[in-house]
């Protein structure tokens, strides 16, 4: 017997498969799954205009179209806020598990509270997308491998601090994926403060923004071998030669000096290229025969051995070739160095 009081069921204690009706929608004591003690809502088969549909919301919800179920054609659950513009919406399709938001962004949190720890489990093959670009999977062909795949212009990977998650960080300009990770301190300023890995189909590069290249070792008590270059730019260079002074830096071994030519040089004074020396061999560090923007020299065209070690820092001397530098043209000069750091502690 049903007993009726205010518009509530009180009193009533229905059994196994007794459904209580919500208009076509039932909700029953399910035991016919033997490993299952289950509490089903069950509404009608649904389409794509009578999608099966179960919604948690305030009362604000009730007989409002909420317009966010159409072409929705799966059993799905809906979570909605006092407003009913931002929800989260569940629903599974047999193959794929849709996760879906209105107008903020998505998000997963998992926690860790006390001895409890949260855990997505994903099987083999199957991927947690990120956006419309990125994809984090497990993949077990070959070898087991977890793979982040970013199927974009520039894909790149930044390990930072949180604050630094929307700087835009200018580092995107190689089709080669590549890792950056920055400094702790003033990123959104110091946009040079990073290091980064990738691999240009050729080579293996490992890079940093500034400063040297250091290794470390905490097992010989921080000491450390250091790669490391100092450069300059010579602008509006005139006359025979001109010099980048002390670039050579003390106490470091140099192991070589390229160039590169910026702006094209001036032919008025007849210069047909020039050389690049100490200032004691005119040309050890190399021989440019061409005056045009993107012309470089390197080890490659050094004329005796580029390398060596001083205690004093000394000068790197440009020397015109065929005539004298009219003062138009641009050089950017790096010096190649490396060194070491004693041990910390």
């Amino acid at each position: 017997m049903t007993v009726i009081i205010n518009g509530r069921i009180s009193g009533q204690q229905l059994g196994d498969d007794q459904p209580m009706s919500l208009g076509p929608a039932r909700i029953i004591w399910e035991t016919k799954d033997a490993n299952a003690n289950a509490l089903l809502a069950a509404l009608p088969e649904g389409g794509a205009v009578d999608v099966p549909v179960f919604i948690i919301a305030d009362a604000s919800a009730v007989d409002v179209d909420l317009g966010m179920f159409n072409g929705v054609t799966e059993p799905t659950l809906a979570i909605l806020d006092d407003t009913h513009a931002r929800y989260c919406k569940l629903t599974w399709n047999g193959s794929t598990f849709q996760f879906d938001t209105g107008n903020s962004a998505h998000q997963f949190s998992f926690n860790k509270v006390a001895s409890f720890l949260s855990t997505l489990v994903m099987a083999s093959d199957i991927d947690i997308q990120f956006g419309t670009l990125a994809y984090l999977g497990a993949n077990t062909v070959g070898d087991d491998n977890l793979i982040l795949s970013i199927e974009a212009t520039n894909p790149t990977i930044l390990v930072c601090p949180a604050s630094q998650r929307n700087t835009n960080y200018g580092k995107g300009t190689s089709a080669d994926p590549r890792i950056y990770i920055t400094s702790q301190t003033a990123f959104a300023t110091a946009l040079d403060q990073w290091l980064s890995l990738h691999h240009d189909v050729s080579h293996a590069r490992f890079g940093v923004g500034k400063g040297d290249l250091r290794v470390t070792s905490s097992e010989h008590r921080g000491a450390s071998t250091n790669k490391g270059m100092a450069s300059t730019t010579l602008s509006g260079v005139t006359g025979a030669s001109v010099t980048a002074t002390g670039l050579r830096p003390a106490g470091k071994r140099v192991i070589g000096v390229s160039t590169r030519i910026l702006t094209t040089l001036g032919a008025t004074g007849g210069t047909t290229g020039f050389q690049v020396g100490d200032g004691v061999d005119a040309d050890r560090y190399g021989v440019q025969s061409a005056i045009t923007a993107g012309s470089t020299t390197a080890n490659a065209q050094a004329t005796a051995d580029p390398g060596g070690w001083q205690q004093a820092a000394g000068d790197v001397v440009i020397t015109a070739v065929g005539g004298n530098f009219d003062g138009t043209g641009v050089i950017f000069v790096v010096v190649h160095t490396e060194d070491n750091t004693a041990p910390s502690s």
